[in-house]
C-alpha cells in the first residue's frame, strides 16, 4: 500500500475538501464556526488533515498540547485565513469544472490541492500581495497561472477586509503541504500542463484505491488454490483460454467487488508485469470490476510505450461499445504514440481532438507534433505549428528550429529554410557553420548556384572556414549547370587560402567526371580518396556503374552493379532509375531487367519513361536471340 499516497490523500483530507467546496453556503459556515473561539473548532484549515500538528508546535509537544496552546490571536489569523482560501477554492472549483469538464470530482479535488499549495508557498515567502497579483509564476502553464491570480487579484479587497496582510502571510501554517507534496514527488512543475494533469489523474484513481472503505475479502480453501494457479500462469499458447476459464472459477468462488479484483491484479503486476497486461485485459469486461476510464488510460499508455497500435485500437473499440470517450489523458498519450511513429493522420486527429476538448498544447505536445511533421517531410505543417507557438509567446528551442531547417534543406526548399534562419536570427539564436551548411543545402538542390554562391561567400564573411562538405556541395551547384570552369576556379582558390578536398568533394568530382565520360581523371580522383585512407561513400558506385556503363565496360560495370545489389535496401528512388537508364544504353539488357525487378521488389513504381523504354527494349530482345552484352574493353 503505498503510504505517501496515504499521507497525500487521506480519506479525512477528501472529506474536508468536499465540505469546504460543495456548496456556495459551505464557505460561509466553516466562517462562523471558525469564528466561534469558545468551541475551539477547527484548528487547522478545513481541507487538512486534523492529526497533522501544528506548524508553531514544539517538535516534543503531541497535537493535542499544541492546540490548547494556541492563542485567541492565532484563532482570528487562521479563520481569517481560512475564510479567504475557501472562496478562493470554491470559485476555483467553478473555473476548473468549466475548463476540464470531462474530469471527475477527485480529479478536480486534486488539481486544487495542487494549485493552493503553490499558491499558499508563492504566499509565504512575503514581499507586498500586490506585486505578486501581477509578477506571473513560472511553475505554472501561462494560462493556468494568469486563471489562478486573476481570481486571487479579484479577492485582494476581500482579503484586506478579513485582515489577510502580508505579514500574516509570512506566518501562514501550510508547511505541511509543501512537505507532503515533496514527499510524494506529485508534480514537477505545472508548466507540463498535460503530463501534469495525467499524473493527477493517476495519482488520484490510484489513492481511490488505498483508501477504499472496503477491504479485500479473505481468500481460502479452492479459491486460494485457483488463485494460485492464476499467478503461477506463464507463457503459453493457449494464455486467453486458460485464464478465461481461471477466472470465472475464481468469480464463482469468491463473488468479488472492484477491491477483490484490484488486489488480485496487483498481486499478478508484481509476479509478472507481462502477465498483468493480458489479464488487466480480461478483467475489463467484467461488470464487478466497475472498470472506469482511468484503467483504460493505463493499458493505453503501457501499449503506447511499446508502440502497440493494434492493442490501443482494440481498447478503444472496447472504450467505443460501452460509449466512453477518450479524454484528454488518453488523447494526450495517443498524440505521443502516433507522433512517434510517424501517423500523421492519426496524430493530427487526436490532435484535434485535443483541441475540441478546451485543450491548450503545451510545449511538449508541440514538439512531438513538429517532429512528426520534420520526420514524416513535411515541414511546412511543422512550420504552421511553430509560428501558432510563437503567437501564444511559447519560444521554440532551438533545437526545433535547427530541425526543421534540416527538413527544408532536404526538400530542397531553400525559400522555407531562408525563413527558418531569419526566424531564428529574430528569436536571438545566431548563425552557426551548421545552420549556413544547411541554408546552402538548400539552396544547392533548388537547382540555383548562383545563390548557392552567395550562401557561400555570407558564410565566410561570418567566419565560417567552408569544409569539405560545404566546398561539395557548391561543387554539385556548378555540376547541375555544368559549369565546370567555376567548379575548378573555386576550388583553387580555396587551395590557396588552405583547403584541402576530402571525400565528399572528389565524391561530386567522380560523378561530375563520370558524366563527362572522363574516365581517367575519375579514377584519379578515385586514388585521392583511397590516400585519405577513408572508404568512399555508398553511392559513389552509382557513378562509377554509370560511368562504366556508358563506356560498356562490362567488368567494372558488373563489378559495381555487384556492389549495388548486394545493398540494395540502400538505394533510392532515383538511384533505381538512373542505373536501370544506364545500363539499358550500354546494351546491359539482362542486367537492367534484374535491377528494374529489384526497383519493384524494393516498393519504387518506375516513371512513366523508363516503363515505355523497358517495354520497347523487351519487344526488341524478344525478337533477337537473347540478351545483349557488349564485349570487354
Amino acid at each position: 500500500m503505498n503510504l505517501r499516497l496515504r499521507h497525500l490523500i487521506s480519506k479525512q483530507t477528501l472529506n474536508k475538501l468536499t465540505r469546504i467546496t460543495s456548496s456556495s453556503s459551505s464557505s460561509s459556515a466553516i466562517f462562523v464556526a471558525h469564528h466561534n473561539h469558545t468551541q475551539n473548532q477547527l484548528k487547522t484549515p478545513p481541507f487538512l488533515p486534523t492529526q497533522i500538528k501544528n506548524f508553531h508546535s514544539s517538535p516534543q509537544l503531541n497535537h493535542s498540547v499544541s492546540a490548547a496552546v494556541a492563542d485567541d490571536e492565532e484563532d482570528e489569523d487562521e479563520a481569517a485565513m481560512n475564510e479567504f482560501l475557501s472562496r478562493f477554492v470554491h470559485n476555483m472549483r467553478g473555473k476548473l469544472n468549466e475548463s476540464y469538464p470531462d474530469c471527475d470530482k477527485p480529479t478536480i479535488d486534486a488539481m486544487l490541492l495542487v494549485i493552493v499549495e503553490k499558491l499558499v508557498s508563492e504566499m509565504e515567502k512575503g514581499g507586498n500581495l500586490e506585486e505578486k497579483l501581477v509578477s506571473g509564476n513560472g511553475d505554472f502553464s501561462e494560462d493556468l497561472w494568469k486563471t489562478v491570480w486573476d481570481e486571487v487579484k479579484s479577492m485582494a479587497r476581500f482579503a484586506s477586509e478579513v485582515g489577510v496582510r502580508g505579514d500574516m502571510l509570512h506566518e501562514l501554517r501550510f508547511k505541511w503541504a509543501r512537505e507532503a507534496m515533496e514527499k510524494a514527488e506529485f508534480y514537477e512543475g505545472l508548466e507540463k500542463a498535460s503530463s501534469m494533469w495525467k499524473e493527477v489523474a493517476d495519482k488520484v484513481h490510484e489513492a481511490g484505491e488505498v483508501i477504499s472503505p472496503q477491504e479485500a475479502k479473505s481468500i481460502t480453501g479452492k479459491c486460494k488454490l485457483v488463485t494460485e494457479k492464476i499467478l503461477g500462469l506463464g507463457k503459453q499458447d493457449d494464455f486467453d483460454t486458460v485464464v478465461s476459464q481461471l477466472l470465472n472459477e475464481w468469480k464463482e468462488l469468491l463473488q468479488p467487488n472492484r477491491v477483490d479484483w484490484v488486489s488480485l491484479l496487483q498481486r499478478i503486476k508484481e509476479r509478472d508485469g507481462s502477465m498483468y497486461i493480458k489479464v488487466m485485459e480480461h478483467v475489463l469486461d467484467e461488470p464487478s470490476f466497475q472498470a472506469n476510464i482511468r484503467d483504460y488510460s493505463k493499458l493505453i499508455d503501457i501499449y503506447g510505450e511499446e508502440n502497440r497500435s493494434e492493442d490501443i485500437e482494440r481498447i478503444l473499440k472496447k472504450m467505443s461499445e460501452i460509449g466512453m470517450e477518450p479524454d484528454i489523458v488518453i488523447l494526450t498519450a495517443l498524440l505521443y504514440m502516433y507522433s512517434k511513429g510517424n501517423n500523421v493522420e492519426q496524430a493530427n486527429a487526436a490532435y484535434e481532438a485535443l483541441k475540441s476538448q478546451g485543450f491548450k498544447p503545451d510545449m511538449e505536445v508541440y514538439n512531438s507534433m513538429i517532429m512528426m511533421y520534420v520526420n514524416a517531410e513535411k515541414p511546412k505543417l511543422g512550420e504552421t505549428l511553430m509560428r501558432e507557438m510563437e503567437l501564444r509567446d511559447m519560444k521554440p528551442t532551438e533545437d526545433i528550429y535547427m530541425a526543421l531547417l534540416r527538413a527544408f534543406a532536404k526538400n530542397g526548399d531553400s525559400i522555407g529554410a531562408q525563413r527558418i534562419v531569419n526566424t531564428m536570427q529574430f528569436a536571438g539564436f545566431q548563425q552557426t557553420a551548421e545552420s549556413c551548411a544547411l541554408l546552402l543545402e538548400a539552396c544547392v538542390k533548388s537547382g540555383n548556384p548562383s545563390e548557392a554562391r552567395n550562401c557561400f561567400n555570407e558564410m565566410m564573411n561570418l567566419g565560417f572556414k567552408p569544409d569539405d562538405r560545404c566546398t561539395s556541395y557548391m561543387i554539385s551547384a556548378y555540376e547541375k549547370k555544368n559549369e565546370l570552369g567555376k567548379a575548378l576556379n573555386l576550388l583553387l582558390q580555396l587551395e590557396k587560402g588552405g583547403f584541402e578536398p576530402g571525400v565528399s568533394t572528389y565524391s561530386v568530382l567522380v560523378d561530375w567526371l563520370g558524366k563527362l565520360q572522363l574516365i581517367d581523371e575519375a579514377e584519379q580522383m578515385l586514388t585521392k580518396i583511397a590516400k585519405l585512407g577513408e572508404a568512399p561513400p555508398f553511392k559513389i558506385q552509382v557513378s562509377l556503374c554509370d560511368m562504366y556503363a556508358r563506356a560498356k565496360m562490362e567488368k567494372k560495370t558488373l563489378q559495381a552493379l555487384g556492389v549495388l545489389e548486394a545493398k540494395k535496401d540502400l538505394l533510392e528512388y532515383q538511384d533505381f532509375e538512373r542505373i536501370i537508364h544506364t545500363l539499358l544504353k550500354g546494351d546491359f539488357v539482362q542486367d537492367a531487367q534484374r535491377m528494374y525487378k529489384l526497383m519493384e521488389g524494393q516498393g519504387f513504381v518506375p516513371s512513366y519513361d523508363l516503363q515505355m523504354r523497358f517495354m520497347a527494349t523487351q519487344s526488341f530482345s524478344g525478337k533477337s536471340d537473347g540478351s545483349k552484352r557488349p564485349g570487354l574493353r
